[in-house]
């Protein structure tokens, strides 16, 4: 059932046992998965069904490194969370990245692909996607022959896309219907409280905007705010742990990760439409698949780079007849000024194109793509882990009394050299096939010290509680249990101890399920 805290008394005590915190795609996917048993749970949630200012305000952070746009941009306090705004995107890590690279400092998980494997496929399932299909089998499934790329130098991926990506009007009939599951609007988590040791979790305290207050107890407290959230609000429940709680050596905030994305390089082709073929978005009924460029793992094991991973982006210009027509259908934001007699040439100049593009869209189910658009490779970066990277509580509080995040990102020289490495080995493999001229942008070949400039975030916020098997190294086990607080958990991209160069989604579902497979059976 789905209640508002507001609603109730202040100083309500709830009883559970299990209380999940966080009402975003891993605390949805594991309250409704819990809920499978007579396990009674709590699921608490800051928001309310639709954004609200006051509510969204309590994200407003410090950046105090690099430029951040997702601290604030990519958050979002509602039932559902970001799934709101998610595009769905599903692609799972690959091998090495679970895997201790020499090349790579504070690399290594303590699970390895093959663990996370049988819940990648439960993860899907939750996601409402029905094939465990990434790589030539999902070309195969496209019905489209990929690149003959010499494997040692470029892999073969395809990323699917869930048509079901918003997690609360998906299965909010669920969360409404389950008698053994109460999601609790407007319950802020402002302090984990742990026994008087500081050895296992006794209760979390919550509170709303208007200043009611609570408690929940559980058995089990499972924390599900996402990769900044999540660290901060370890860091804040300072009650009995002056420092924190997983902080005993000063880890939880540390190792903030973002994937880096950026423009770099220009393909010039005399046959656009055939890379339009293969790298633009291809509909199926059961989602969206969208063809990548990744760096084989011969390459970054020789070259001694990170992952990357890159696509194609087609930049289509205000005076094309595509963007014309997309703009009349209100499918992009319009163009301010421009005329209509000029909207209208466009569309006539490029009426056999917009022809071609309806046969893609309703006969070929591609996306639809501009033959005048101009063709950029857009390079997405893992981050090399750094402890330097890091969130701290800020001095400054929010409207409920607890400190602001913090944010100093930072990164290594070995991300802009995986940026050049993969730009590289994309241009010489598509000159060796004749599929374009590659120009690589001069930021990215001269080693410039300003080549941040050039790179932005990704809204995936990563590795602030990563993962190890003891304190010292991590702030959870591998079982996502906070290292000495019995009935603690993190479940969060936050626990990555590397990101790869995939979307965190899919991997964070897997280890609910992973999770969830493990109290259900305890």
């Amino acid at each position: 059932m789905i209640l508002d805290f507001q609603d109730f008394p202040s100083g309500s005590h709830i009883e559970c046992d299990i209380c999940i915190v966080g009402a975003g795609a891993a605390g949805i996917a594991l309250a409704l998965e819990l809920a499978k048993t007579s396990l009674d749970i709590v699921l608490l949630e800051s928001g309310g069904r639709f954004t609200e200012s006051d509510t969204q305000a309590l994200y407003d952070s410090e950046v105090v490194g690099l430029t951040h746009s997702g601290i604030h941009q990519g958050r979002h306090r509602l039932l559902g969370g970001s799934t709101v705004y998610w595009s769905g995107q599903s692609l799972p890590l690959e091998p090495i990245d679970f895997e201790r690279r020499d090349w790579v400092p504070f690399s290594g998980w303590p699970l390895s692909r093959q663990d996370l494997d049988p819940f990648y496929r439960q993860a899907e399932a939750v996601m409402h996607l029905d094939r465990y299909e990434y790589g030539q089998d999902a070309w195969q499934r496209l019905e489209i022959k990929p690149p003959e790329f010499e494997p040692n130098k470029i892999g073969s991926l395809v990323s699917k896309y869930t048509y079901k990506s918003n997690f609360f009007e998906t299965y909010r009939k669920r969360l409404q219907q389950l008698s053994n599951l109460r999601v609790l609007q407007h319950a802020n988590a402002v302090q984990l409280v742990p026994n008087p040791a500081g050895k296992k979790m006794e209760e979390v305290q919550i509170r709303t905007l208007t200043g009611k207050t609570g408690t929940v107890r559980a058995a089990t407290t499972i924390v599900c705010c996402g990769g900044i959230e999540s660290a901060r609000l370890l860091l804040a429940s300072n009650q009995v742990c002056s420092t924190g709680l997983g902080n005993q050596h000063d880890l939880v905030g540390r190792f903030f990760q973002d994937h880096l994305d950026c423009y770099s390089a220009e393909i010039i082709t005399d046959d656009p439409r055939q890379l339009q073929r293969l790298y633009s978005w291809h509909r199926r009924r059961d989602s969206f698949y969208y063809p990548k460029i990744p760096l084989a793992e011969t390459v970054q094991r020789e070259k001694q780079v990170l992952n990357a991973i890159g696509d194609l982006f087609f930049e289509t210009s205000p005076d094309d007849g595509l963007f014309v027509l997309q703009s009349l259908l209100g499918k992009v934001q319009p163009s301010t000024g421009t005329a209509r007699r000029t909207q209208l040439k466009a569309l006539i100049r490029d009426f056999p194109g917009l022809v071609f593009n309806a046969y893609q869209y309703s006969v070929l189910r591609h996306n639809p793509v501009s033959n005048r658009s101009r063709i950029l490779l857009r390079c997405h970066s893992e981050q090399s882990p750094n402890p330097a990277s890091r969130i701290t509580l800020s001095a400054e509080k929010d409207a409920l009394g607890m400190p602001r995040a913090q944010l100093d990102w930072q990164l290594t020289d070995s991300c802009r050299e995986t940026i050049h490495e993969f730009t590289k080995v994309v241009a010489g493999e598509f000159s060796r096939l004749g599929l374009g001229e590659v120009k690589v942008f001069d930021w990215v070949s001269k080693a410039e010290k300003q080549w941040t400039e050039n790179i932005w975030d990704t809204y995936h916020h990563m590795g602030a509680t990563r993962m190890a098997d003891n304190s010292k190294t991590g702030v959870v086990d591998r079982n996502c249990q906070v290292h000495g607080v019995e009935g603690l958990y993190v479940v969060s991209s936050s626990v990555f101890p590397t990101s790869g160069s995939s979307n965190p989604t899919l991997t964070i579902l897997a280890l609910a399920m992973r999770l969830a497979d493990r109290l259900k059976n305890s």
